[in-house]
């Protein structure tokens, strides 16, 4: 299968959409980060796993409160160690995936920290 292209003349400059992105004339820059599938889907899970902790906590007796508990578990395990995967199975030259995975690190601990916050403080 051939790439899915479409040009369009506006002025001096031609741009054209190649797979969803635009692509200047004359640009060289290529998309160098590319993630494996698996990694996309543990992150997608990660993501639905907090938002639903989150949402057991905030509203009470929709599902018992050990519940919201497991989907943090399920968030950092998911999340952090898809970053982590990430950057120790894929390493590159300029060290962005492990800069990404300690930056999602610090980020994930600190939103376990208001989940904590908001457990005690009984929203």
């Amino acid at each position: 299968m051939g790439s899915i292209s479409a040009q369009s003349h506006v002025g001096d400059s031609t741009r054209s959409l190649i797979l969803g992105s635009w692509a200047r004339w004359r640009e060289t820059a290529e998309v160098t980060r590319t993630y494996p599938p698996w990694i996309l889907g543990a992150r997608l899970l990660g993501t639905v796993a907090l938002i639903s902790g989150l949402l057991i906590t905030v509203q009470r007796g929709i599902a018992p409160l050990w519940l919201g508990a497991a989907l943090m578990g399920a968030f950092l395990l998911l999340r952090v160690g898809s970053e982590w995967a990430l950057a120790l199975l894929y390493p590159d030259a300029e060290g962005r995936n492990r800069r990404s995975a300690i930056l999602n690190t610090l980020i994930a601990a600190a939103v376990v920290a208001f989940w904590f916050y908001m457990r005690r403080r009984s929203f």
